[in-house]
């Protein structure tokens, strides 16, 4: 039980870190990018998915792969932001089908950087 306990506090730990530098991200990118920081929530979830790949193709020890990958990296990625915005522009006709798009390319893209964050470490 207290293994248990620990391990949710590591992962909380990580995920308060992962949350705020996704939050930083979101908030900075329409400053510096102006239309493309739309992008941005894609962009963070497929770095996320290659250090995922690159975290687990190293076999981490418990304590890191939940401190990491469980934490700071599920707290820097988000399914939300991609639901939500496909959820905001699929009634509008002209952003219906670049919202659809950036969800599929969020998904596969996802998977091939996974792919290849754990490719790069072996």
């Amino acid at each position: 039980m207290m293994q248990a306990t620990y391990l949710i506090l590591i992962s909380g730990v990580g995920a308060a870190i992962g949350s705020v530098m996704r939050f930083g991200c979101l908030e900075i990118a329409p400053r510096l990018f102006g239309r493309w920081g739309d992008f941005m929530f894609l962009a963070i979830n497929l770095v996320a998915a290659s250090l995922a790949g690159i975290i687990y193709g190293f076999q981490p020890t418990l304590f890191d792969n939940t401190f990491f990958a469980s934490g700071m990296i599920g707290g820097f990625s988000t399914f939300s932001a991609p639901i939500i915005d496909l959820a905001d522009n699929i009634g509008h006709a002209n952003q219906r089908w670049p919202a659809i798009g950036r969800m599929v390319v969020l998904i596969v893209g996802g998977l091939l950087c996974f792919q290849m964050g754990q490719w790069l470490v072996q």
